[in-house]
C-alpha cells in the first residue's frame, strides 16, 4: 500500500539480490514485462508494478488523482514499503539462524559435559560396587575369625588387627557420597548452561524489532517504457538518490520533448497530459 492505495505487482527471483522494478506503458499492465521477468530474475529480484488505474491496482476516481507527481510518488513509496516488508524479513531470518547456531553450539558443549559426567558417575558406581564386594568378603572373613577366636587367644589378637581394617569398610562409602555430591554440582552447572542457552533462544523471539533497524537495500534499477517512461524520467529528476541505474525506452526526456513541442502545436495539444 502506498499513499493509501493498494498496488498489484508480480515478483520473481531471490529477494536478497539487487532489486529491478519494471513500470509499464499505456494502456498496458505488468504482463507486458513477462519475458523480461523471466530473463533477469537470474541476476536480480525482479518486480513488475501495475500503476494506479491499471491492472489489479486501485483506481481512484477523478483525473486529478492521476497527476504525474502522484505517479512518481507511488513508485517511491512502493519500493520503500516493498523493501521494508520483504528484505527486512530476510535479514531477520538470517539473524535468527545465527543466534540459533550459537545456541546449538552451547547446547552441544553442555551435552558433551553431561556425557563426561555420566561416565564419571558410572566409574564411581563401579568403585562403590567393588568396595561393597570387598566389605562383604571382609565380613565373611570376620565370621570365620569369630569362630577361631574361641580356639586361640593368640590368634584372636592377630585377627583384631585385621578386624580394625575391616571397620574401614564402613567409613569409606561416605567418601563416595561426597564424590557423588561433587558430580551433582557439575551436573547442576551443565543444567545452568542449558538454561542460559534456552534464554538466548527465547531472546530471538522477544526482540524482533532489533533486526528492523536497517533497511537492508535503499537503491534499485528502474526499467520503464512509454507512459511509464515519462513517469520514470520525472522520478529520475526527483528521486535520483534511490537509483542504482535506470533504463527508459520509447519515452523522451521532458526537455527534449519540450523543444519538439514548442515547434509543433499539433503534437503539443496531443501530449498536453505529460505536462499536467
Amino acid at each position: 500500500m502506498a499513499l493509501g492505495l493498494q498496488f498489484h505487482y508480480v515478483q520473481k527471483g531471490d529477494a536478497t539480490k539487487p532489486l529491478m522494478v519494471f513500470v509499464h506503458g499505456f494502456p498496458e499492465f505488468w504482463y507486458s514485462w513477462r519475458y523480461q521477468l523471466q530473463e533477469f530474475y537470474k541476476d536480480y529480484w525482479v518486480v513488475a508494478l501495475d500503476m494506479r488505474g491499471y491492472g489489479d491496482s486501485d483506481k481512484p476516481e477523478g483525473v486529478n488523482n492521476y497527476d504525474i507527481k502522484y505517479l512518481v510518488e507511488d513508485i517511491a513509496q512502493f519500493v520503500k514499503e516493498l523493501v521494508e516488508d520483504i528484505v527486512q524479513f530476510v535479514k531477520k531470518l538470517s539473524e535468527y539462524d545465527k543466534e540459533i547456531d550459537k545456541s546449538e553450539k552451547e547446547l552441544s558443549k553442555c551435552d558433551k559435559k553431561l556425557v563426561e559426567c555420566d561416565k564419571e558417575l558410572g566409574d564411581c558406581d563401579k568403585k562403590m560396587c567393588d568396595k561393597e564386594l570387598e566389605c562383604a568378603m571382609w565380613q565373611g572373613a570376620r565370621r570365620e575369625c569369630d569362630k577361631e577366636l574361641d580356639e586361640s587367644d593368640k590368634e584372636l589378637g592377630e585377627y583384631k588387627n585385621d578386624l580394625g581394617e575391616v571397620s574401614e569398610c564402613y567409613k569409606e562409602p561416605g567418601e563416595y557420597d561426597k564424590e557423588l555430591g561433587e558430580y551433582d554440582e557439575e551436573l547442576g552447572e551443565c543444567d545452568k548452561k542449558l538454561g542460559e542457552c534456552d534464554e538466548k533462544l527465547g531472546e530471538c523471539d522477544k526482540e524482533p524489532g532489533e533486526f528492523g533497524k536497517e533497511l537492508g537495500r535503499d537503491k534499485f534499477t528502474l526499467v520503464a517504457h512509454d507512459w511509464g517512461g515519462i513517469v520514470a524520467w520525472r522520478f529520475v529528476d526527483t528521486h535520483a538518490h534511490m537509483l542504482n541505474s535506470y533504463i527508459i525506452m520509447d519515452a523522451p526526456r521532458i526537455e527534449s520533448w519540450m523543444n519538439m513541442a514548442v515547434s509543433n502545436m499539433q503534437q503539443f495539444r496531443k501530449s498536453w497530459h505529460v505536462l499536467h
